[in-house]
């Protein structure tokens, strides 16, 4: 009866804290604006300059016109590879199981090797540590946008932090160093990334807590219901 009851409890607190979760922060730059739509936050560009609001992602269904941020000038000179892009303020106060999904298109010219880098102190520092494949990618096709997605669950200082940042910068190829485009054309300055549904997602910590201190009513039932079980049995004994 009593590994009954402690395994039944168990079960209520796995359903009292499961969360859904929710948008944090999200630029779907449809209204011509590098400030988020969703959430509190702010884009800029780094070493890049703007080019326009341009075709957005077919899976932009934000309000307005389908936009995404286009940007070029991106160089490879010795000593600032992977340190021109774009980057974005999140704040992250009162969530965890953070996620950043993103929309990215490359033109035929432009570098496909990426970097996604994160930073907990405003900007001061950037890491990759604990991304997946250290947070480098290629888009391998052009003129289509790709999906982008990081896990940052369980990194050291992503959750709950009013300086998260994280940016996207371009890199030469990691296998020979030299600057690769998808479509095998010569790498242009010129030529534009273009970024839409820049998202971050996460699990508000305040509505856990609260979930753990008043379990759901499925948590509930099955306490009733481990307690009839166990009515039962004495019964029958």
């Amino acid at each position: 009866m009593k590994t009954r009851t402690l395994g039944v409890l168990a079960a209520a607190a796995l359903v009292s804290g499961t969360a859904n979760a929710a948008v944090v922060t999200k630029w779907s730059f449809n209204g011509r604006s590098l400030n988020a739509t969703t959430g509190t936050g702010a884009a800029r560009f780094l070493g890049t300059s703007f080019v326009n609001y341009g075709a957005g992602a077919a899976q932009d269904t934000a309000p307005g016109s389908r936009l995404g941020l286009r940007f070029n000038n991106f160089s490879f000179e010795k000593g600032n590879e992977g340190s021109k892009g774009v980057w974005f303020a999140a704040d992250t106060t009162d969530f965890d199981a953070l996620r950043v999904t993103y929309f990215q298109r490359v033109d035929a010219a432009a570098a496909q090797w990426a970097r996604f880098q994160y930073s907990v102190n405003g900007g001061r520092t950037w890491t990759s540590s604990g991304l997946s494949r250290g947070g480098v990618y290629k888009i391998s096709l052009t003129d289509t946008y790709t999906r982008v997605s990081f896990n940052l669950t369980g990194l050291d200082g992503v959750a709950d932090n009013g300086a998260f940042r994280f940016r996207v910068v371009a890199l030469a190829s990691p296998t020979d160093a030299k600057i690769s485009t998808s479509s095998g054309r010569a790498f242009r300055s010129t030529a534009t990334w273009s970024i839409d549904n820049v998202t971050v997602t996460g699990n508000s910590i305040s509505a856990q807590n609260q979930e753990v201190s008043a379990p759901a009513p499925g948590a509930l039932a099955l306490i009733a219901a481990a307690g009839l079980v166990g009515s039962t049995a004495r019964r029958r004994a």
